[in-house]
């Protein structure tokens, strides 16, 4: 601070001087000058604290310093105009306020209580001794020299300045430039920095899934943390300095139980001593999309510290620079992600004592509360297909069975028309009881599109179930063959023949494919708007409403393909039902909106006729149940020959089915787990990523376990309970009542499902320590 007022008062001497003698200036030109100076330095100073923010960045002195060497030196090397030259000593002036703010902050945070008194005051006597030596500095500049010799000695002053603040702090230093740059490619929000203590040591736990992450704790972290690096790379001889002056903590890779005793006991010192230290207790980047085992070293550190663990969550940095797509043993290296919003979720502090197990569950709910806050922000499912028809519009999204085809912009542009008739009615909320055909697919996305409420109905159901679903709907889109029942129930009928010969007089917009841009204009849907009613039988074989917002039903989408990497063109055989969630979803919604060729099939003409069109579609995806996949079985072993995803409910296929698909098509049986009274996929087993690891030994990440339902969907908090205690929270491998929350999870069930935000899916199982989902049942 003193050296930077001994170049200040330099300066201010030697422009009162230059300006005259260089420029001919007036004093009354001179002093206007100078009030520049002061106005640069004023700027300086207001952008250093809007970059601050709430922070001390020492980090920015080393930035100031090199604004200010840099003209010192330009002005002491060159000639140049009066423009030039104020404009240069404005830019000087600026980057001053770089160097004076962070330092004078970092004094009063560093000091506590009243001794600040005391070292304001000898920073201040030191202050005014450098000013008075920066005079005698001056006439002996003048004496022996010029204007331009003080200049120069200004810039040694500079230079020295810079160097030694870079030297003393580039931890700082490199946190600054990570914040900055941090701020400049992506949007980031921070919640909870509050929890991080302003002085005394903590551990900090977060996710892994980009090379990235480091970059956005050091953006986002209030304090200066401490990073864990390979002995290796922390030894090699090139910056073996700075990594000592950067406070990284080696861990060496090769070695017995003593390595790990060393790094446990290192991060344990710098703890106590009143760090912050960071540890990604995955000890990988997840490479599958779920968020891996937390290993026990987190305990063994824990046991050594008395200060809290506090879980961190980082959630965005997936699909950009440095991450890895799905099963990628790769990062992503071109530049992508730009601007995306990042959200860092800093959790409450929590006991030293806590468990591996708990600390998951503490970072899988922070997950779940962020993404369902970006969700609310996003795109509906009218702007999501619209998106998808501008990327990949001219891919077939699918096949009917009369042979009929549609592509992802024709189905916009369709829909769209659709919607306009839709838009002349007064009605709201309504019904579809139409065959899985081109009209119905139409029918529910034009809906979307207009910001009503579409309930498909199943036919299946008994009168007095169908009586109160027709009721809530305020007209019922059907065929003539359903009218006369559907009347007699109460219900509203709008013929589809009769729709169709409306939609004659509406324009042709299919040869328009600019048109797809008048998707989202009108009226206003919200993420967090109903976009369908679903009416299905739960796991008790009651019939539960459950209405689906575009926020739930977008969640349960991207959750799939956070874990999941489907081809483009894939072909699945559709056999879902749109009556049901896993058939709005996955069936209607999902399908068209990744680009899968869905063939869309009536699963009661039998496994003989399923197995048949397999085989003639050379289908990829195929989802259905344990009773189902084992029929088609066993009419044809070879239609599974072309199938590269085979998911399945909660029960789990004969033994010797899985063991002959593995062994002869090496395809893994994926069992699912789905909660019926909520319309929610909880859970999904996924592929395993093994590949040779750096070290000489495989890299494996468990993406599925035989035993289990899988891992919950990303955005999906799980959790069990005890049975007659929900708010008593299990360990692993306890059972119990199956909770969950999320995005995916609409708010709007039964209010006997739900328990303080958790909605009880009246399941009972457990949850491993490596985070699989078991039931009990």
């Amino acid at each position: 601070m003193a050296c930077f007022w001994l170049a200040a008062a330099l300066l201010q001497m030697n422009v009162l001087v230059h300006a005259p003698e260089t420029y001919n200036l007036s004093n009354t030109q001179t002093a206007i000058i100078m009030s520049l100076i002061a106005v640069g330095i004023g700027f300086g100073c207001w952008v250093a604290g809007m970059l601050a923010k709430d922070r001390v960045e020492v980090g920015m002195a080393p930035l100031g310093g090199l604004g200010l060497s840099i003209c010192m030196t330009i002005f002491a090397l060159f000639e140049m105009g009066l423009t030039a030259f104020i404009v240069i000593l404005s830019i000087a002036a600026f980057f001053s306020g770089f160097f004076k703010v962070p330092l004078g902050a970092w004094i009063q945070e560093r000091v506590e209580g009243r001794k600040l008194g005391n070292i304001l005051a000898y920073t201040n006597m030191i202050t005014f001794l450098f000013i008075l030596i920066s005079a005698g500095i001056f006439a002996a500049c003048m004496k022996f020299g010029n204007t331009y010799t003080v200049f120069a000695v200004i810039a040694i002053v500079g230079w020295i300045m810079t160097f030694v603040t870079a030297f003393k702090v580039p931890a700082m230093l490199v946190r600054f430039i990570a914040d900055s740059l941090a701020k400049i490619y992506f949007r980031y929000e921070v919640e909870g920095k509050e929890n991080i203590p302003k002085r005394s040591g903590a551990l900090l736990v977060a996710n892994h899934i980009s090379l990235m992450d480091f970059l956005m704790i050091v953006a986002t972290i209030p304090r200066q943390v401490r990073f864990v690096v390979a002995k290796d790379v922390y030894d090699f001889w090139a910056w073996s300095w700075l990594t000592k002056r950067m406070n990284l903590i080696p861990i060496a890779t090769k070695g017995g139980p003593e390595r790990l005793k060393a790094f446990n006991e290192a991060c344990q010192r710098e703890i106590n001593a009143g760090h912050v230290v960071v540890i990604y207790p995955e000890g990988q980047i997840s490479r599958i999309g779920h968020l891996l085992e937390f290993k026990k070293g987190v305990e063994h550190i824990a046991r050594g510290i008395d200060a809290p663990i506090i879980p961190v969550h980082m959630e965005g940095t997936e699909g950009t620079f440095f991450s890895y797509e799905i099963g990628s043993s790769n990062p992503i290296k071109a530049l992508k992600g730009f601007r995306k919003r990042i959200h860092v979720s800093i959790g409450t502090p929590t006991d030293p004592s806590s468990k591996a197990f708990h600390l998951r569950q503490s970072v899988i709910e922070m997950s779940a509360q962020s993404i369902e806050k970006r969700f609310a922000d996003e795109h509906t499912l009218g702007l999501f297909l619209k998106n998808t028809a501008k990327e990949m519009g001219d891919l077939t999204c699918t096949h009917f069975e009369d042979g009929g085809v549609i592509t992802v912009k024709e189905l916009a542009l369709h829909a769209l028309k659709w919607k306009s008739v839709w838009m002349k009615k007064s009605v709201h909320k309504i019904g579809i009881l139409l065959p899985k055909n081109r009209e119905n697919m139409l029918a529910n996305a034009s809906l979307v599109l207009a910001g009503k409420i579409s309930i498909n109905i199943n036919p299946s159901f008994e009168d007095d179930q169908l009586k109160a679903i027709v009721l809530e709907s305020e007209v019922v889109l059907c065929e003539e063959a359903q009218r006369s029942k559907l009347e007699s129930l109460g219900a509203e009928c709008l013929l589809i023949s009769d729709f169709l010969k409306e939609l004659e007089n509406e324009k042709d917009v299919s040869s328009v494919p600019n048109h797809i841009n008048k998707i989202g204009h009108g009226k206003e849907i919200k993420t967090t708007d109903i976009a369908t009613i679903i009416y299905q039988y739960d796991e008790e074989n009651n019939i539960v409403r459950v209405p689906l917002s575009h926020m739930n039903v977008m969640a349960g989408i991207k959750g799939l393909l956070l874990v999941n990497k489907f081809e483009g063109g894939a072909k699945m055989l559709g056999l879902m039902p749109f009556h049901t969630s896993n058939g709005y979803i996955l069936d209607l919604c999902m399908s068209t909106f990744i680009g899968v060729q869905n063939f869309h099939y009536d699963p009661m003409k039998g496994p003989e006729a399923i197995a048949a069109k397999m085989k003639a579609e050379q289908v990829e995806l195929f989802v259905g149940n344990r009773a189902l996949i084992e029929s088609v079985d066993a009419i044809d072993h070879k239609v599974w020959a072309s199938v590269k995803t085979l998911i399945s409910g909660e029960e789990k296929l004969n033994e010797e089915l899985r063991t002959r698909l593995k062994e002869t098509y090496d395809l893994e049986v994926r069992e699912s787990l789905h909660a019926l009274r909520s319309g929610t996929l909880i859970a999904l087993n996924t592929p395993d990523y093994v590949v040779q690891g750096v070290v000489g030994r495989p890299l494996v990440q468990v993406g599925s376990h035989e035993a289990s339902l899988g891992r919950p969907i990303p955005g999906l908090a799980i959790r069990t309970v005890e049975e007659n205690d929900f708010d008593h929270v299990l360990d692993e491998d306890q059972v119990g009542r199956i909770l969950i929350k999320g995005a995916a999870v609409t708010p709007l069930l039964d209010p006997s499902f739900y328990y303080k935000g958790w909605v009880d899916t009246g399941r009972r199982g457990f949850i491993d320590e490596a985070g699989f989902v078991h039931l009990s049942e």
